[in-house]
């Protein structure tokens, strides 16, 4: 029986502690003790099982630093083994799972045992069938198949993504206007009646204050403490729909597509509100930010936003404008969030689309009120103007700070480096209606939306039609910017009517 013992790995038949032993490998046992071996099994057979032995497979394994050789730290062979499972199916039929359970070998041994030193490893499982024409890399290697799947975006999530990126945007422009009004109101200057009058157009426009509220030429105090109120205002009680309105439609946007948005970008969005609140109450940067909780990975999952306290009644314009000015940091945390935080799918391109149809048209009604009052004609308006579009810096570099009505047009119209121009959010728009509209066919036929773009409006006939400015008439370059108000609202009601139905889990499926 000797040389047969040889070939096979002893293990104990019983797992109780009077019969239970430490397995060997017949090979490694010299001819006396492969005897003695012998004579235990002849005395009592059924303690003892022995099962033939096969040389296992390695693993590479981390071999560690020991404290008397760590140059001996590197990376090692150890035998290996994975250990699978078999369902049966109840009629005689058994079904082998994916994976396993991977053991390891202590160091320097050949039997895999947990209790003698081994360990354990990841077992992958790898699914899918293997391309049959793809030829293996070697004997023992095979491809992997990495093919990466479509995934479409359902209708309601793309909705609120829409939304979600033209409450920013809406945020952002209704901010900076609070501020432009707010400082433009607070100097010793006296307005002239034309920047008066945009300005009061603006705020009721942009929601700022209600239409009832007089105008700033009729009461320019009354009109301030309307529209610092309005500011808090989240309920739109005051026939308003302001800044903190907008925050809270925009925490609800956020709220519900948060499994696409990184955690500090959910808790950006929440933390403003909670904080703009906070310091239109009288708290300080410093308070607020110590005074709102911040949320948690879990926080995203409860049903409500957190209750903000309602703001008190005398609040300084200096205090709003402090609030303001946070905000507006946030704010363009929150869309560089979205510009290197997302993945480009369609999802984020409607989230864009949303976002630039909210800018074109609020900033060609602005200019279009602009040159319809008359309030470029003077050196205070022509400078609100270009602080409303964000571009005062880069227009005094080019210009050094000339009032020049056609120049800028150039700026804010034409200039398609000029990312507050009209001409640059129309071309990014065509471009992200573009990559939208390829769709399967059977769904919206290719450049539908894109054509309905402001196209009429080139720069030649911008051009053309500032000349009639010069002279003193502004009717064509309004109805020009007028026309872009209106094609922004249809290519809105068309993206809502063809995307956002909402019917049988309507999906999304673009390039």
């Amino acid at each position: 029986m000797l040389p047969q013992l040889a070939k096979y790995v002893v293990k104990p038949t019983y797992n109780d502690k009077a019969r239970r032993f430490v397995p060997v490998m017949g090979k490694s046992l010299s001819v006396k003790e492969l005897e003695q071996w012998t004579g235990r099994i002849a005395m009592h057979p059924e303690d003892f099982t022995a099962q033939a032995y096969l040389p296992l497979s390695h693993t590479p394994s981390w071999q560690g630093v020991a404290e008397d050789a760590p140059s001996r730290a590197a990376i090692g062979s150890r035998a290996a083994m994975l250990r699978v499972f078999a369902l049966s199916d109840g009629q005689g039929k058994w079904r082998v799972l994916p994976g396993g359970l991977a053991r390891i070998a202590p160091e320097g041994r050949e039997i895999v045992s947990m209790y003698r030193g081994g360990s354990s490893a990841d077992v992958w499982a790898i699914t899918g069938r293997v391309r049959e024409d793809t030829a293996p890399l070697s004997k023992t290697l095979t491809p992997i198949n990495t093919a990466r799947a479509t995934l479409g975006v359902a209708s309601r999530a793309a909705e609120n993504l829409f939304w979600f990126g033209r409450y920013t945007e809406r945020l952002e422009n209704t901010t900076r206007l609070a501020r432009v009004v707010l400082e433009a109101l607070s100097t010793n200057d006296e307005e002239l009646p034309s920047t008066q009058l945009w300005l009061s157009r603006l705020s009721v426009t942009n929601g700022l204050v209600s239409k009832e509220v007089p105008s700033i030429r009729q009461s320019a105090q009354v009109f301030e403490r309307a529209l610092i109120a309005s500011l808090s205002d989240r309920t739109a009680k005051l026939g308003a729909y302001s800044v903190a309105a907008t925050l809270s439609s925009l925490q609800f946007s956020a709220f519900s597509v948060r499994e696409r948005l990184a955690l500090e970008q959910w808790t950006l969005v929440a933390t403003s509100t909670q904080q703009f609140a906070a310091m239109m109450n009288g708290a300080e940067q410093g308070e607020a930010a110590g005074k709102t909780s911040k949320p948690s990975a879990t926080a995203r999952d409860e049903d409500d936003a957190t209750p903000v306290t309602p703001p008190t009644r005398d609040i300084t314009a200096q205090r709003a404008l402090r609030a303001l000015e946070v905000l507006t940091t946030q704010v363009m945390a929150m869309t560089g969030a979205q510009t290197d935080r997302m993945t480009r799918d369609d999802g984020w391109r409607l989230l864009s689309i949303g976002r630039q149809l909210e800018r074109l048209s609020t900033l060609a009604g602005a200019l279009a009120e602009a040159f319809e009052t008359g309030t470029l004609a003077n050196d205070t308006g022509f400078a609100l103007v270009l602080a409303f579009f964000d571009s005062t810096i880069t227009y005094r570099a080019r210009y050094l700070q000339e009032r020049d009505p056609k120049a800028l047009v150039e700026l804010l119209v034409l200039d398609r480096e000029n990312p507050r121009s009209l001409a640059w959010i129309a071309h990014t728009l065509q471009s992200r209606l573009a990559k939208l509209e390829d769709c399967p066919p059977g769904q919206m036929p290719k450049g539908t939306l894109s054509r309905s773009l402001p196209n009429a409006w080139n720069s030649a006939s911008v051009r053309s039609v500032l000349t009639r400015y010069s002279v003193g008439d502004a009717a064509p370059i309004v109805s020009v910017l007028r026309k872009v108000v209106s094609d922004v609202a249809d290519i809105s009601d068309a993206l809502s009517q063809h995307y956002f139905s909402h019917a049988h889990g309507a999906r999304i499926v673009g390039a």
